[in-house]
């Protein structure tokens, strides 16, 4: 059987449900996201950046890879410090959401 196209009519439109609210992400909620991940894949980058390198001529005592590695390491020390000043501003945004909420409590009661 071929269906036709046509357009739906009033009755088969369904009717709207409950509205959906959307809370925005908590200031410092990105930051602390995007700290950690960096600060997880940086030094696997590192090394892996390092070993494409190759090897390195014979007179260096550091190797290319070590070379990844600490550079690595030293961008996933820079992202745990952004990571961190997102756990600071979300630390500070709920300290002062919860010491305006016992009003606003009290004036809803009323």
């Amino acid at each position: 059987m071929i269906m036709s196209e046509r357009a739906p009519s009033p009755q088969s439109i369904p009717t709207p449900g409950r509205r959906v609210v959307l809370a925005p992400t908590p200031p410092g909620f990105r930051r602390i996201m995007v700290g950690l991940v960096v600060a997880l894949l940086a030094p696997f980058f590192g090394i892996l950046i390092g070993s494409g390198i190759g090897e390195g001529d014979g007179f260096t005592s550091v190797q290319p890879m070590y070379w990844g590695f600490f550079t690595g390491g030293l961008i996933g020390a820079a992202a745990l410090l952004v990571a961190a000043s997102g756990v600071r501003a979300l630390w500070r945004s709920n300290r002062t959401r919860t010491q305006q909420d016992p009003r606003e409590q009290q004036g809803q009661e009323e």
